[in-house]
């Protein structure tokens, strides 16, 4: 009964650290171009962090063939994403940040990958391990989210 609700507590963590908004003080010049070409990757990345808080199983909730499914597709999702990332050509001031959203979209790829690895053999214990792993990547990646966001004037996950 503690391993479903332990699973429930570090996925909330994850989806927590994807969809917050933390925000900075610097205020990096972009480019039009650069925004044009971002406005999509951003309106992607916070559609990947709804779905995340969709794809939780309900407390208690062992998880399923079907929550293996939804992390799968999840993983699939940050992957595509991490591949639009890399097309873009951001200003020198945002390269840093984009290259960080990249990399941290490319790292829950693959621990999503775990996961759903984990779910699909009845792994409880190796989902919740792999679930914690990945938290820490998904404060990085909300961060890097959150700078991009403000220095191209698109949404953060804050304003929902």
């Amino acid at each position: 009964m503690a391993r479903p609700l332990l699973l429930l507590v570090a996925l909330i963590s994850l989806v927590a650290a994807l969809a917050a908004c933390g925000g900075g003080d610097n205020e990096p010049e972009s480019t039009p171009e650069f925004d044009a070409a971002y406005t999509p990757v951003n309106d992607g990345v916070l559609a990947f962090a709804a779905a995340s808080v969709e794809a939780l199983p309900a407390q208690g909730q062992r998880v399923t063939e079907q929550t293996a499914n939804q992390v799968g597709e999840l993983a699939k999702q940050a992957g595509d994403l991490a591949g639009e990332v890399s097309q873009l050509q951001p200003p020198e001031d945002l390269t840093e940040a984009t290259q960080t959203l990249q990399t941290t979209l490319e790292q829950t790829a693959d621990g999503l990958e775990e996961v759903a690895a984990a779910a699909r053999n009845g792994d409880q214990q190796a989902v919740i391990a792999a679930v914690q792993q990945l938290a820490p990547t998904g404060q990085e990646l909300n961060g890097a989210q959150d700078f991009l966001a403000e220095a191209t004037g698109t949404p953060t996950g804050q304003e929902e």
